[in-house]
């Protein structure tokens, strides 16, 4: 008897019940041989690489310096409170190009800080519908990119991978029943943020029934250089301690001091909402670009 034949039988049977991420699965064998060989099947907490998800052609995610410290403050916050935060990232459309986009806006809001796991609450529901609110009074064009993001603790042999539930939120789609981001006149992706600094995108095509990855994730410095989001990462917090610098903007003081996180740097005012996108509407995360052509304004509009 083979020693993972247990592993094997128990993600069967639970894939038996989960159809989206069994069709997924059943396409993508060198995944299922992994938690098998691993033995690494923990139900929808099993860890899952992105190495086995395809790679967006020519990609390329450039982050401004001003949403990069907000990103490196929150993942710092991560670590000293080991609980998860979620956040939201924003590019207007102008911004989004072929497999390319510019990211100028950071959103957090997080109302029970002492949630082991990342809750989006009414107020992150309510910015995530401003924005198509915004498509619909034509306040915003059509074509802008939402990231909708949470943080992982760098705990365990497994914290920077995405789960079995990650991968289900990205197959059925996140932000549902609101029709600006079912027509896909605003793109989403999903975002993942380790406490050490690690920086995941990931979106669903549903054309092509698959999921792609960023792997080329860029901040783009005051200067005008642009450098790998973790190098980034690590030269902040370098200069935090050896206090030669700081840089980490004074709207995060809150999530610094452990209070509730109340988080904006943004380029777009976000504004009232009427919330017509709810809670059970946001399974974290949710992706819809047009792969492997990221973005495609034009598509959008017609929509």
């Amino acid at each position: 008897m083979n020693p993972n034949d247990d592993i094997r039988r128990n993600l069967e049977s639970f894939l038996a019940h989960e159809p989206i991420l069994k069709a997924f699965l059943d396409k993508k064998p060198q995944i299922k041989e992994f938690i098998i060989n691993n033995r690494c099947f923990y139900g929808e907490l099993t860890p899952i690489p992105d190495r086995f998800l395809k790679t967006l052609p020519n990609n390329q995610v450039i982050i401004n310096d001003r949403v990069a410290d907000c990103l490196v403050a929150i993942a710092n916050h991560t670590s000293k409170t080991r609980n998860e935060q979620c956040f939201l990232l924003f590019s207007p459309s102008e911004k989004v190009r072929g497999n390319t986009c510019n990211i100028d806006t950071f959103y957090s809001h997080n109302e029970n800080t002492h949630s082991r796991e990342a809750v989006f609450d009414d107020k992150m529901i309510q910015v995530i519908s401003g924005f198509a609110d915004k498509v619909k009074n034509n306040k915003l064009k059509p074509g802008a990119a939402v990231f909708v993001g949470h943080t992982h603790p760098a705990e365990g042999a497994w914290y920077d991978n995405y789960s079995l539930g990650d991968l289900k939120g990205y197959l059925s789609g996140v932000i549902r029943n609101n029709p600006v981001y079912d027509s896909r006149k605003i793109e989403s992706t999903g975002c993942m943020l380790t406490a050490d600094g690690k920086l995941k995108m990931v979106f669903f095509d549903p054309e092509r029934n698959d999921l792609y990855r960023f792997t080329n994730i860029k901040v783009k410095t005051r200067d005008g250089k642009l450098v790998d989001f973790e190098e980034y990462f690590r030269l902040i917090n370098r200069q935090s301690t050896n206090g030669t610098s700081s840089v980490l903007p004074s709207s995060i003081s809150n999530l610094s001091r452990g209070r509730r996180g109340v988080t904006s740097s943004t380029g777009v005012p976000l504004g009232s909402t009427s919330g017509r996108v709810t809670q059970s509407s946001v399974n974290r995360q949710r992706h819809y670009f047009d792969a492997p052509q990221l973005g495609n304004s034009n598509r959008n509009t017609n929509r």
